[in-house]
């Protein structure tokens, strides 16, 4: 009923959303945060607070529940120790009438010990009377704290009840939302989504085939064995983590999105897909997509080249230092056009730990420049490190 009710007030506010909008100009659309929001995010904390009022009250009656079990337990070993006490007297009593019987039978001193016993007797007989008496307490007593004890119980169980149900109702809720963004970014885009929670959704963008080949004069199967133990493959899969939360009007919105791969920021993009909030998360997704096509090309050339050379990316300057020279003695510094491999051309741009004699212009490999190219002839001038 709850869900009911709370699916007819988000559609209520959507139609009207819908009928503003259709009533004024564009430039007068209302826009995402508006007071139905507001009263959507009141209704939310109100919620929550209800929530919060009753896990106090759930964990105030445990501890009361405690209480009275425990005053139960204890009003039972008062009922048993006056019962003890009851039958005491009575047996008291009964042996004083006894004697008091046989003494009047004797006759003898009778009168002053038969007036002893007849104040012992009344004694005792208000003893009995007064234990009766704190016995029926302590059994009515023990009776309101087992009858509160069950009310107790009853009400833990409702609250129990009442909590799990809207726990569950909430999980399939959000379940049926997550499922419908995988699947939509599923079919529109090409990818592979897993569901972390029901807040995150992990993006597997697979690699394209044919990424890193050797430059002319490599052995190819030289280079797959050296990078056999690199595991190329694993390391070009690309994995955007995107979390979502809850808007006032109840629908998710993307929140953060973070790449496994520290060489490809997806940051301008979420940046640019929540401030100008156009676009659906599919198209987004479109968009990191070929970003990460256009990027595969060149980090798979820059993995190829760590399994056999002595290399530094350093991708935020687009700059890769190349160690050569007996010892490691000498640095290249080769910079990356911001467009490579698609457009632009790998330049050399110093070399540290040569002589002055030595000039960078009149380097250049002869057979192309790519990184490849230019690793390979910088080791072939100056020697492995």
């Amino acid at each position: 009923m709850k869900v009911q009710v709370k699916d007819k007030f988000v559609e209520t506010f959507t139609r009207h959303h819908f009928l503003q909008s259709l009533a004024a100009p564009q430039s007068e659309w209302p826009l995402l945060v508006s007071q139905a929001d507001k009263e959507m995010q009141n209704a939310k904390s109100h919620l929550r607070e209800a929530k919060q009022l009753s896990e106090h009250q759930k964990n105030n009656m445990l501890q009361l529940n405690s209480v009275v079990v425990q005053g139960s337990i204890l009003y039972q070993a008062h009922v048993d120790s006056l019962k003890e006490k009851l039958h005491t007297l009575e047996e008291l009593l009964e042996e004083v009438r006894v004697t008091q019987k046989t003494l009047s039978e004797s006759g003898a001193g009778a009168g002053v010990v038969s007036k002893d016993m007849e104040n012992q007797s009344a004694e005792l007989e208000k003893l009995l009377h007064e234990s009766r008496k704190e016995l029926l307490r302590a059994e009515h007593h023990k009776t309101q704290l087992e009858m509160e004890a069950a009310s107790l119980r009853a009400t833990l169980q409702q609250l129990h009840f009442t909590l799990d149900e809207d726990e569950e109702l909430m999980d399939a809720t959000c379940l049926r939302r997550m499922q419908k963004v995988i699947s939509d970014m599923e079919e529109l885009s090409d990818v592979l989504c897993h569901a972390v929670n029901s807040n995150t959704v992990v993006v597997e963008f697979p690699p394209r085939p044919c990424l890193a080949q050797p430059s002319t004069g490599v052995n190819t199967t030289e280079a797959n064995v050296s990078c056999h133990n690199a595991d190329i493959g694993r390391d070009l899969i690309l994995k955007v983590t995107m979390t979502f939360k809850e808007d006032g009007l109840g629908y998710l919105r993307l929140h953060s999105m973070e790449s496994n791969i520290d060489s490809f920021s997806v940051d301008d993009l979420w940046k640019e897909h929540c401030e100008n909030g156009t676009g659906s998360l599919p198209q987004l997704v479109a968009r990191v997509k070929a970003r990460w096509f256009s990027h595969m090309p060149l980090l798979a050339e820059i993995n190829y080249l760590r399994c056999r050379y002595a290399i530094d990316w350093i991708q935020k300057e687009n700059i890769l230092r190349v160690i050569v020279g007996k010892g490691g003695g000498i640095v290249c510094t080769l910079e990356i056009p911001p467009a490579y491999p698609h457009q632009g051309q790998v330049t050399l741009s110093s070399i540290m730990g040569v002589s002055d004699t030595v000039q960078v212009d009149n380097l250049k490999p002869l057979t192309g420049l790519r990184l490849q190219d230019w690793v390979q002839y910088l080791e072939e001038t100056f020697g492995k490190p």
